[in-house]
């Protein structure tokens, strides 16, 4: 079996569950809605994109035209087209430094007339892909990728490109602070895009996005990296309405940023806390992250009281898609609500999924069994009820 990275946030998780059971906690909860709405059929789980490789990262989806999907897995010298039922369609590129060729796929992003653009950070180029009149992709064109160090801040390509066909492209991007600073990303900001997806446009609604990420000890020691307990928040831009919605994973606000940067709560979404229990909290750091009994102090002082509430939250079609923690696993744990937290639809679904893409009634996303085992997923959401439940 493939020796796979399992991240922090699922041991944690399995924690948490296994001591609510045994133990008596405390909980707060807000609007939950007890019964779904929505049924959600799992399509496919598909673990190998081709012989002898197995997905380790999904870290993009893209949605064609057509409805097939575009699926980069990271770290890979090439992506692979499935249609919407999971079945196989093309890989697209192979290991090389020529036209179509990738060393290493590190972002990539799919612009609204179906044109493929990926970054290989180690060829330092962005090459953009288009599908032949055979239903083959084939290299279209290529520019050089360099990475913009303004400041002494390590400025990469953007986490999210967003179309809005009266204006171009928009780019949420993320900075990362210098290594010897922290291992997490600390802002998001919007800008215009050009179509090569650079900046054309001065950087607006720049936020620190949390408070609680652990910086490294005196000793050198690393963070507690990629944990949900202290560090996670939710940044999306909305072009129609001109507006980032931001939620931050200790609050269950929803929060709106203008073109002019003000910040105002627009409504709050529904939300359960689990008391932390420390005991197992220490443990679990201890055994997935050595570096733990040098930060011991340190993380402490930040952990929160209760677990955060969200695993995840969407923003598709002026709706929010939230998934959530729930001590019962009977009980919805993915609700759709308006931009002001008004519940419209729930349904139980995958706990933890990321990468999410939403298209119709399919949702799409990478999950990891506790064998960290990772597994591209498809789900149909059937028995849609378009009324709003009152609460």
């Amino acid at each position: 079996m493939h020796l796979r990275y399992i991240p922090i946030k699922i041991i944690l998780f399995l924690f948490l569950v296994s001591s609510c059971k045994e133990v008596n906690i405390e909980l707060k909860s807000y609007n939950l809605p007890e019964v779904p709405t929505i049924e959600a059929t799992e399509l496919f789980r598909i673990e190998n994109p081709t012989k002898d490789s197995y997905f380790r990262w999904v870290r993009k989806i893209h949605i064609l035209n057509s409805g097939n999907l575009v699926v980069q897995n990271y770290p890979d010298h090439q992506l692979y087209e499935y249609s919407p039922d999971g079945e196989l369609i093309n890989v697209i590129g192979r290991k090389g430094r020529g036209p179509g060729e990738f060393i290493e796929t590190y972002m990539s992003f799919l612009s609204y007339d179906d044109s493929l653009h990926v970054y290989d950070f180690n060829n330092s180029r962005h090459q953009v892909m288009t599908k032949n009149n055979d239903g083959k992709w084939q290299a279209y064109r290529e520019r050089v990728f360099r990475k913009i160090r303004p400041d002494g801040m390590v400025e990469q390509v953007p986490e999210k490109v967003i179309y809005k066909s009266n204006s171009g492209y928009y780019g949420i991007f993320r900075i990362f602070p210098r290594s010897q600073d922290t291992l997490s990303a600390h802002y998001a900001y919007v800008t215009n895009l050009n179509n090569n997806f650079e900046h054309s446009g001065e950087v607006s609604r720049l936020r620190f996005e949390e408070d609680l990420a652990i910086h490294r000890g005196h000793n050198s020691s690393q963070t507690v990296h990629n944990n949900q307990r202290f560090y996670k928040a939710f940044y999306n831009f909305e072009p129609e309405s001109n507006q980032v919605i931001l939620v931050r994973n200790n609050s269950n606000e929803i929060i709106s940023i203008d073109s002019s940067n003000n910040e105002s709560v627009i409504g709050d979404l529904p939300y359960e806390q689990f008391q932390i229990q420390e005991d197992e909290l220490n443990k679990s750091l201890v055994d997935v992250n050595y570096f733990y009994s040098g930060m011991k102090e340190i993380i402490q002082e930040k952990i929160l009281k209760h677990e955060p509430y969200y695993w995840n939250v969407i923003l598709n079609n002026d709706l929010l898609w939230i998934n959530l923690a729930r001590s019962d696993t009977s009980k919805p744990n993915w609700i759709i609500t308006t931009l002001d937290g008004k519940v419209i639809n729930s349904f139980i679904g995958p706990e933890d999924i990321i990468s999410v893409k939403i298209q119709g009634n399919k949702i799409y996303g990478s999950i990891i069994d506790a064998d960290g085992r990772a597994f591209l997923v498809g789900y149909s959401l059937d028995s849609i009820k378009t009324q709003i439940i009152e609460s």
